[in-house]
């Protein structure tokens, strides 16, 4: 993926990134979450497509900050299962 990002900035290829919430029901009945990184004229462009597809889109910043977002979303809810698990 990191190669693509690097190719991208030396050409004229526009690149957004994205993340995909939800699962195979949701993706038949459009309801799917995008977490979109890229520059904000490429995600604004994209947009429509996206809303195509899902009911929510978040712009999340430059290339690549979609995923960062997920890590720290996954992180999150890990240490809250765990907090859980342990007073419960």
């Amino acid at each position: 993926m990191y190669k693509v990002i690097k190719y991208s900035a030396f050409t004229s290829v526009n690149l957004v990134t994205s993340v995909v919430y939800v699962g195979v029901g949701a993706a038949s009945m459009a309801k799917l979450t995008f977490m979109v990184g890229g520059p904000e004229e490429e995600y604004q462009a994209a947009q429509e497509l996206l809303t195509c597809m899902g009911a929510n889109v978040v712009y999340c910043g430059q290339v690549g900050t979609g995923q960062v977002r997920t890590c720290k979303l996954a992180l999150l809810l890990d240490a809250l299962i765990h907090t859980v698990s342990c007073i419960g």
